[in-house]
């Protein structure tokens, strides 16, 4: 977890305007998104998160569980 932050935090310090991911880890993802949320800049996630909260700075490609749920054929 502390890599994860020294991670992020160092690309913050490149001047990223925009951070993907993390694409697997449902343990990460959540402090990359606080970061980010923090600091104002997109969070851009790729996967499937049943419990996600949409933020202000959040971008998930995946729709909501809500609209999945109702799709029909």
């Amino acid at each position: 977890m502390k890599n994860c932050f020294l991670t992020v935090c160092g690309l913050l310090d490149d001047s990223v305007i925009a951070i993907f991911g993390p694409q697997q880890s449902h343990e990460i993802s959540p402090i990359v998104k606080s970061i980010c949320d923090e600091k104002e800049i997109p969070n851009i996630q790729t996967r499937y998160d049943a419990s996600q909260n949409r933020s202000a700075c959040g971008i998930n490609l995946y729709p909501h569980p809500a609209t999945l749920s109702k799709v029909r054929n």
